[in-house]
């Protein structure tokens, strides 16, 4: 029988966090994360889930990881609130874009939302789907996160 922290080692992935942080303290022990460059980049998706910000507001998070090039193993990560119609909208496109067999869409039940995008990355992760990835900013200063080409791995 397992415990609590076995589920943690598990759940949070206890090697790679250690890794993490001694990346952390060979960076001065700032604790500052510097944040990928804005640019192209061959990703996969590592998590893909509905879940609650910090101000407890429904938000899309998307974690990719870089595959290839001078930032290989970093991370960039989405983050996409989901309280107004146009930011769903928004979010949508994003899901619709990762060429999944998913209908995606949102019937006004995030309980339902939240299948579906569970459904969406159990289909990324069958079918090995990697992406290229634009990762920019917009004029506002808002990130942009845009699939640009889908690559079958399987």
């Amino acid at each position: 029988m397992s415990n609590i922290f076995d589920k943690f080692n598990q759940e949070y992935g206890g090697d790679k966090l250690a890794k993490e942080v001694e990346e952390i303290n060979q960076n001065g022990n700032s604790g500052d994360y510097e944040e990928v460059p804005f640019g192209t980049y061959e990703v996969s998706i590592e998590k893909l889930e509905l879940v609650a910000s910090k101000k407890m507001k429904p938000m899309l998070s998307c974690w990719f990881n870089v595959l290839a090039g001078q930032q290989t193993n970093r991370k960039i990560f989405m983050n996409q609130l989901l309280d107004s119609a146009f930011k769903i909208h928004i979010a949508n496109n994003f899901l619709k874009s990762l060429d999944t067999t998913v209908e995606v869409s949102f019937d006004g039940d995030y309980n339902h939302y939240a299948d579906m995008i569970s459904e969406v990355f159990n289909d990324i992760t069958v079918c090995g789907l990697e992406y290229q990835l634009k990762y920019d900013q917009d004029k506002k200063g808002f990130n942009i996160y845009k699939i640009e080409e889908v690559f079958e791995t399987k």
